[in-house]
C-alpha cells in the first residue's frame, strides 16, 4: 500500500479524540489534551501512529456510512503495519501505542490478520526494548521525567491489554509481572489535562449533577485499574491451574482458594473506599457537554468506576464458580457447592446492575463492546438459570440474563464480534439444554443431586468452565466445561479396577450427545502448542498462535458456532504502592509462585469419598440401559 491516506479534516479529528477516552479510556492513558488533538492535525505526530490512531478513530466519524468507516479502518491499520515493519529496530513508545490501537480496531469487527500480527509485533518490541523494566537505576538517568511518565503510560496501556487476554483465555502472560520495574502512573489529571485552558477548569471544579448532587472526583485512576489488572491475573493463574492433576492436593488448593478470595474481598473494600456506588445519574454531563473536554474531564471518574468495578466483579465470579468445578479425584462438599451457586448468582447480578446502569447512562453511540466485556462471565452463568426460572427465587436471576442479551443485541448492531458472543453464549445454552435432556434418564441419580441444589428444579450439573476460562481451549470447547453428566459428577474417586458391570465399564454420557456436532466442521484455531493433557488428541493445530484475545477467540469459532445454531492522589496504604516498581507491589499478591510446579510425589492420596456408591450408579445406568432396549 504506497498511496498516501487522506487524513480527517481538523474538526472531524477533534471530536473523534475527545470520543476515544470515553469509549476505551485504557488506550488514552498516555494521552495529554489538547496536545493528542494538535499534534495528529499537525502531522507532528509519526505518520504510523496517526494511521493506527485512525484505524481505531475512524469508526467514530459522522460524515461516513458504516461501510466506508471499515474500509477506512482497515487501510488505516494495514498502512500503519506496512509502516512500522518498515523501520529498523524501532524503539520509540509510540511504536507499541500504535500497536495497541490496532489491536483495539480489531476488537469489533473480524479481522484476524491484523490482530495476529499487531499482537506478535508488540510483544516482540516489548521485549526488545524490556519497556517493562524501564525504571531501573540504569535507564532513568538518561530521559527527561516526562519521557519517563509518558513511557511508563504506554506500558501500563500494553500490560492491560496483556493482562485482559490472560484473564480471558487464562494465557499464561507473555511478560511476567514479577519482572516488571516500572512506576504505576500518577497525576493523571494533571498528565492529561494539565495544557487545557484554566477557566474551564475552573468553570468544573465545583460542578455537581443536577439531579442527584453527585461530586466529580478528580483524583486519581489508573493506578488502581491497573493494581486490579494484577490480582485478577494472579488470581486466573491460580484458577487455571486448581483442578489439574500433580498441580495440588486438596488441602492446599483450598487454603490458597481461601487466601485469594480474602485478598480479592480487601482489594474490592479499596474500590468502595474510593468510588461511590453505580447509583449516580450521568445523563447531565452527556446532554449537556457531549462534544466538548469538559465532558471528557466530568465523566472520566464516573467511567473508570464502572470498568474497575466490573473488573474486580468478574474475578470474584471466577472464584466463586471455580468451587462448582467437579474433580473426581476430589470429594464433594454439598455445602460449598450451594455456596458457590449463590455467591456466584449474586456476583454475576451485581455485573448485569451496574451493566444497566450503564447502559441507562452512557449513549448508545459512546456504548460499545470494550464496556461490556467484563459481563460475559457473568452472561455464562446465568445460562444455568433457563431450567430454574419456574422458582420463583430464581426467576429474578433468569430475567436478568434475559437483560443482558437486550442489551448484548443493541451494541452488536455496531459490533460483529458483539454477535459472535451473543452466538456462544446461545451455544453454552444448548449445552446445558442436551445434557438436561439426557440426565433425566437416571432418575434415581436425579434425587441425589438434592444435596447439591438451590432450587427444587435445581437438579443437574451447572455449566463452569474447568480452567477458569471458557475460552481456555477455542478448538474443542466441550474441554473447558466441568462435567455435564450426572453419573459422572455423583461418581466417588475416579477407579477403574472398580468400575465395571456385567455390561462393562460404567458408561455415561457420550460427549457428542452432549456437545452437538462439535466434532464437525472445526474451525481451526491454534492454541501456543498446549493440549488437554486428558485430550491427547486434541485438534489444536500446534502451527497456529492463538492470542487467547476476544476477538481472535470469536473470529475462529463464529462459522462452528453459527453452523450449529442456523479518593486525594495518595492510594490507600492497604493497596501497596510503591515508588519503586509493580515488581514490589505484585509481592503481595505472589502467595507461592513456584508452587505450581509441585513434584507428583509430594501430593499425598488421600481417600475420597462420595453421597453416592459405585454400585447405586452402576445399577442406575444398567437399569436406564435395559428401559431403552
Amino acid at each position: 500500500m504506497n498511496t498516501v491516506l487522506q487524513i480527517p479534516k481538523s474538526k472531524d479529528i477533534e471530536k473523534m479524540s475527545l470520543v476515544l477516552p470515553l469509549m476505551n479510556f485504557v488506550i488514552m492513558i498516555p494521552a495529554r489534551f489538547p496536545d493528542f488533538i494538535d499534534n495528529i492535525n499537525n502531522r507532528t505526530y509519526p505518520d504510523y501512529f496517526i494511521y493506527a490512531v485512525l484505524s481505531t478513530g475512524a469508526e467514530y466519524l459522522e460524515n461516513k456510512t458504516k461501510a466506508q468507516k471499515e474500509v477506512l479502518q482497515a487501510n488505516y491499520a494495514k498502512k500503519a503495519l506496512e509502516i512500522i515493519k518498515s523501520l529498523k529496530n524501532p524503539s520509540s513508545p509510540f511504536v507499541l501505542w500504535a500497536f495497541i490501537f490496532i489491536i483495539t480496531y480489531t476488537n469489533d469487527v473480524h479481522d484476524f490478520k491484523t490482530a495476529e500480527q499487531a499482537g506478535v509485533l508488540a510483544n516482540v518490541f516489548a521485549r526488545r526494548t524490556r519497556i517493562y523494566q524501564l525504571d531501573l537505576k540504569r535507564n532513568i538517568l538518561k530521559r527527561s521525567e516526562e519521557d519517563m511518565e509518558f513511557s511508563r503510560r504506554v506500558w501500563w496501556t500494553y500490560y492491560s491489554y496483556i493482562s485482559s487476554n490472560t484473564i480471558f483465555s487464562c494465557k499464561y502472560p507473555p511478560i511476567d509481572s514479577r519482572d516488571i520495574v516500572v512506576n504505576l502512573p500518577t497525576n493523571d489529571f494533571s498528565w492529561r489535562y494539565g495544557n487545557v485552558d484554566l477557566h474551564i477548569k475552573e468553570s468544573l471544579s465545583n460542578f455537581k449533577s443536577a439531579e442527584n448532587q453527585h461530586e466529580v472526583d478528580f483524583s486519581d485512576n489508573s493506578y488502581l485499574f491497573i493494581l486490579s489488572f494484577a490480582l485478577s491475573v494472579k488470581i486466573i493463574s491460580f484458577l487455571n491451574k486448581r483442578w489439574r492433576k500433580n498441580s495440588f492436593d486438596e488441602n492446599m488448593a483450598n487454603s490458597y482458594f481461601s487466601r485469594y478470595l480474602e485478598l480479592a474481598i480487601q482489594h474490592g473494600n479499596k474500590i468502595k473506599q474510593k468510588y461511590p456506588k453505580l447509583d449516580f445519574s450521568m445523563k447531565d454531563m452527556f446532554k449537556n457537554y457531549d462534544g466538548d473536554i469538559r465532558l471528557n474531564i466530568l465523566s472520566e471518574s464516573g467511567l473508570h468506576n464502572f470498568v474497575i468495578q466490573q473488573l474486580h466483579q468478574n474475578i470474584l465470579l471466577y472464584m466463586y464458580q471455580s468451587n462448582l468445578v467437579r474433580d473426581s479425584n476430589i470429594m464433594i462438599n454439598s455445602e460449598r457447592v450451594r455456596e458457590a451457586k449463590l455467591d456466584s448468582l449474586s456476583t454475576a447480578e451485581t455485573l448485569a446492575r451496574n451493566l444497566v446502569w450503564a447502559n441507562n447512562n452512557i449513549p448508545s453511540k459512546y456504548f460499545t463492546l470494550s464496556m461490556v466485556s467484563n459481563t460475559v462471565v457473568g452472561a455464562a452463568l446465568l445460562t444455568n438459570t433457563v431450567h430454574l426460572k419456574y422458582d420463583d427465587r430464581i426467576e429474578y436471576f433468569y430475567k436478568t440474563f434475559q437483560t443482558i442479551k437486550e442489551i448484548y443485541k443493541e451494541i452488536g448492531k455496531k459490533s460483529e464480534v458483539m454477535n459472535s458472543i451473543i452466538t456462544f453464549i446461545d451455544y453454552i445454552t444448548k449445552i446445558s439444554d442436551t445434557a438436561h435432556k439426557k440426565n433425566v434418564d437416571y432418575t434415581d441419580l436425579v434425587l441425589k443431586m438434592r444435596p447439591y441444589s438451590i432450587s427444587n428444579y435445581d437438579l443437574h450439573p451447572w455449566v463452569v468452565p474447568k480452567f477458569a476460562s471458557l475460552f481456555f481451549f477455542s478448538c474443542c470447547f466441550k474441554e473447558n466445561f466441568s462435567t455435564l453428566d450426572i453419573a459422572e459428577y455423583l461418581s466417588p474417586l475416579l477407579n477403574k479396577s472398580s468400575s465395571s458391570t456385567p455390561e462393562g465399564n460404567i458408561k455415561t454420557l457420550k460427549d457428542k450427545e452432549i456437545f452437538p456436532n462439535d466434532n464437525e466442521n472445526h474451525q481451526k484455531a491454534g492454541s501456543n502448542n498446549i493440549s488437554d493433557p486428558k485430550n491427547k488428541n486434541s485438534d489444536i493445530d500446534p502451527n497456529e498462535f492463538n492470542f487467547g484475545s476476544f476477538e481472535y477467540m470469536f473470529i475462529s469459532n463464529t462459522k462452528k458456532l453459527r453452523h450449529n445454531f442456523g479518593v486525594s492522589n495518595k492510594i490507600n496504604p492497604g493497596l501497596g504502592r510503591s515508588n519503586a516498581s509493580l515488581s514490589i507491589i505484585i509481592n503481595k499478591y505472589d502467595i507461592n509462585p513456584y508452587y505450581y510446579i509441585r513434584k507428583t510425589k509430594e501430593i499425598k492420596d488421600k481417600e475420597k469419598k462420595s453421597d453416592v456408591s459405585p454400585t447405586e450408579i452402576e445399577k442406575e445406568i444398567v437399569k436406564n440401559l435395559k428401559r431403552k432396549k
